[in-house]
């Protein structure tokens, strides 16, 4: 029965190992991404795509009036 016991221990004490460590490497990612303000880049080039398909469908629309 007390191998049992110890075994139970070992595996929280890995659960929670596991736990501490996926926690550091989220905070380090937050704090990368915060750095190198890799968030607004995705932001600013989702902004300036979404302007590039708005031109490129004007210019659709102004190609085909003037056929």
């Amino acid at each position: 029965m007390d191998e049992f016991t110890g075994l139970g221990v070992g595996l929280i004490a890995l659960a929670l190992y596991f736990l501490v460590i996926i926690a550091i490497f989220l905070i380090f990612r937050f704090i990368v991404l915060w750095y190198y303000r890799i968030n607004k880049r995705v932001e600013l080039l989702a902004e300036q795509n979404r302007l590039l398909r708005e031109i490129s469908s004007k210019l659709d629309k102004h190609s085909s009036n003037k056929d």
